[in-house]
């Protein structure tokens, strides 16, 4: 018999899905959710052919980290999500999952994907697989290339745009780093240049998108060497 485990904070979700699947004569484990590496550990001793995979459990962690080695101990994926956008299912795709479902999806649909999942199908035609594939790969690839731009700021740029970011301006970053406000206008000049940005909102918003953050700037400074 095939078994499926769920493994999803929605305790309703699991709930509905569980009745739904053991009602097609599958048997199903809902496994507590309690960290990834718990889980990862749970998986590897029951070693369930399907499993049904929130890529966000909550406090839990992040979902995704179980795809990979799951796929490696011969289990199939189903990754399942409130939000899915092409992004992500080509990220979870290219970690392994054999197919992603959003939650918003008809609960027909979800269910009907497992049971394919379940039967040795793979709902996922091979040229949309390549194409969310490459989608995640494309957007990989301009997230690292603006990533890299930041990684020109001296550490006194890096304070400011981290300034910026919480949404001081000029002459209170000046008062807060105890620093005259042109030599804080030269720094956000610089900011603009090394970062190809012509305003305060520009150089935000590209922060957010390279995943650039002042804590994750700190730590790599302090890991370099001669930090």
């Amino acid at each position: 018999m095939t078994r499926i485990a769920l493994i999803d904070d929605h305790h309703l979700f699991s709930s509905l899905l569980a009745l739904a699947l053991r009602a097609q004569g599958l048997e199903v484990e809902v496994p507590t959710v309690t960290t990834v590496p718990e889980l990862r550990d749970r998986l590897g001793a029951t070693r369930p052919d399907v499993v049904l995979l929130d890529r966000d459990l909550g406090a839990a962690g992040n979902g995704e980290e179980l795809i990979a080695p799951a796929t490696a101990d011969g289990m199939a994926v189903v990754v399942v999500a409130a939000m899915l956008d092409d992004d992500a299912m080509g990220r979870c795709l290219a970690t392994g999952a054999v197919a992603c479902v959003p939650k918003t999806a008809p609960f027909a649909d979800v269910l009907a994907t497992v049971l394919a999942v379940a039967r040795g199908d793979c709902p996922c035609l091979p040229a949309e697989r390549r194409r969310l594939v490459e989608v995640w790969r494309r957007s990989e690839s301009n997230a690292t290339v603006l990533a890299s731009r930041f990684t020109h700021l001296t550490h006194c740029e890096a304070e400011v745009l981290a300034e910026l970011i919480a949404g001081h301006r000029v002459k209170e970053i000046a008062a807060r780093q105890l620093v005259a406000s042109a030599t804080v206008r030269t720094h956000v000049r610089s900011i603009f240049e090394k970062l190809g940005v012509t305003s305060q909102l520009e150089a935000v918003a590209l922060a957010a998108e390279a995943g650039w953050h002042p804590a994750t700037a700190r730590a790599a400074r302090a890991l370099s060497p001669g930090a």
